[in-house]
């Protein structure tokens, strides 16, 4: 962890509404997976630690970890998502209903005596910091789960009560920015070889996914909430003429293909600067003006979000499974 993190603007980046989990480092075993996350707060000086969870309210906090597969996963990144969608067969009960019983049990709660450890920091301006960590284990995916890629997410939201059963879209946004990492590829293997992070202004990660403007720059999306909110946008757009043209279909496929990646906006559009049809007095035509102009809006508000520096760095999933330590003691 760098000393960074404690500078700048650490309200948005530790989370304004909902605490920001950070997962810091996951190990694979053999039949275990360990998932390392921090939370970070600001604390007043001379305040210890049991008065700031209880004077904040941060002791009911839960930290909710999960792995799932990626075409279910995708669907959580708009931020948007009931909060019961997320939390998945944690809350089903056996007969497809909900069950109000996950709110008293799991997941487990930021004050819970022995789940989290915790560390004091300064930074360069004299603020002090307090860092929760903890370590969850999970079991590793099964054979038949494995299949495909898989992401692990972690949010963390309060308790609910016995409402869920009756109103979940109560429910809706009321959790934190999901973190997550891919963990397993589409082929089954471990996700370990370097990974591309981008780096703030300041020198800090920037957690979220960004989007490439049309002037190649990575950007931030605070402006811009995420790719799900400009795949929505072209969708709008296109939707009246899926089915019956085909270069709508096009555009459709190309946002299947492309909405979780952060050259999302150049895939678009080159996508319709390949339009077989431009002329502006024709339906093709007209659909391909609309794409045109919705694209130029989106990058217009890009435009004006920070600009991040992509880099190759060391990933933070560490293989420790049996047969990759004996692999490697043959090798030497």
């Amino acid at each position: 962890m760098s000393r960074l993190i404690f500078e700048g603007n650490t309200a948005e980046r530790f989370g304004e509404l909902f605490p920001k989990p950070f997962i810091e480092e996951i190990r694979v075993f053999d039949n275990l997976i360990e998932t390392d996350v921090g939370l970070y707060f600001e604390i007043e000086e001379g305040k210890d630690t049991a008065t700031f969870l209880e004077e904040t309210g941060l002791s009911n906090l839960k930290i909710h970890l999960q792995f799932e597969r990626e075409e279910k996963f995708n669907t959580y990144l708009d931020g948007r998502r009931p909060l019961n969608t997320l939390l998945g067969d944690y809350i089903l009960s056996s007969d497809g209903g909900y069950t109000t019983a996950f709110a008293d049990q799991r997941p487990p709660k930021l004050g819970n005596d022995g789940f989290a450890d915790h560390a004091f920091f300064y930074n360069s301006e004299g603020k002090k910091f307090i860092k929760f960590y903890m370590t969850i284990q999970s079991d590793s995916p099964t054979a038949s789960s494995a299949a495909g890629s898989i992401y692990v997410y972690c949010i963390t939201f309060f308790s609910f009560e016995s409402q869920v059963l009756t109103n979940l879209e109560q429910y809706r946004g009321q959790y934190s920015d999901t973190a997550y990492e891919k963990v397993y590829n589409s082929d089954g293997t471990l996700n370990a070889d370097r990974q591309e992070v981008y780096l703030e202004t300041d020198g800090n990660y920037y957690s979220k996914m960004p989007l490439m403007s049309l002037d190649r720059n990575y950007r931030k999306t605070n402006l811009i909430n995420n790719s799900q909110q400009v795949a929505s946008r072209i969708q709008s757009v296109i939707q009246p003429f899926v089915g019956s043209i085909e270069d709508a279909d096009l555009i459709s496929s190309t946002i299947q293909e492309h909405q979780n990646k952060s050259k999302f906006l150049i895939a678009l559009q080159r996508r319709v600067n390949r339009f077989e049809n431009k002329t502006a007095t024709t339906v093709g035509g007209s659909l391909y003006g609309q794409l045109v102009d919705e694209i130029s809006a989106i990058n217009n508000i890009l435009l004006g979000s920070d600009i991040l520096q992509k880099r190759l760095e060391f990933n933070k999933i560490k293989d420790r499974r049996t047969e990759r330590a004996l692999c490697r003691i043959i090798q030497r």
